[in-house]
């Protein structure tokens, strides 16, 4: 089994509710493109050597690993685990930084843990890039939403601060 072949186990695993055996896979199909499986022979020689690759096969590889990564971030997104999502959307975003849905992913994750800052910082390339696209806009709405709640918040939690003593 090569590293496609593992990952695409991992996407038909996945939208039948077994994210632990799609996540099994994924993590094969990580293996065999770091070199790490001795089961197979028709790994890719990523971390062994870059310079003995040419540019179309580390795009390649880059394009995996985003994928990969993403779609480990959205088994993730499933069990509300936004640690983790966050990890993968990044380490998706490392190798494509046009990954889309690893965005989305890392902005719903971070909407959900209160970072509402690196919420907006994703938030604002994305609607720099697809600024219809319904998601994005859900999003948007979402963090204004929140960003409001907060603000309200912090208003009161600080009113009367700095008002004099009046005893």
């Amino acid at each position: 089994m090569t590293a496609r072949q593992a990952s695409g186990r991992g996407r038909a695993d996945r939208p039948y509710a077994d994210a632990l055996s799609a996540l099994r896979h994924y993590h094969e199909a990580l293996m065999y493109i770091h070199g790490l499986s001795t089961f197979e022979q028709n790994c890719y020689p990523a971390i062994k050597s870059t310079a003995s690759l040419t540019k179309d096969e580390v795009e390649s590889i880059n394009k995996l690993l985003s994928s990969i990564y993403g779609n480990i971030a959205a088994c993730h997104l499933k069990d509300a685990s936004w640690p983790q999502v966050i990890k993968y959307s990044s380490k998706a975003l490392k190798q494509n930084e046009d990954n889309f849905k690893a965005r989305i992913r890392r902005v719903n994750a971070y909407l959900s843990t209160g970072a509402l800052e690196k919420a907006a910082d994703d938030l604002a390339i994305l609607l720099d890039k697809q600024p219809k696209d319904a998601d994005v806009q859900r999003l948007r709405l979402q963090w204004r939403q929140l960003d409001a709640e907060a603000s309200a918040r912090q208003r009161d939690e600080f009113a009367g601060m700095f008002d004099r003593n009046k005893s």
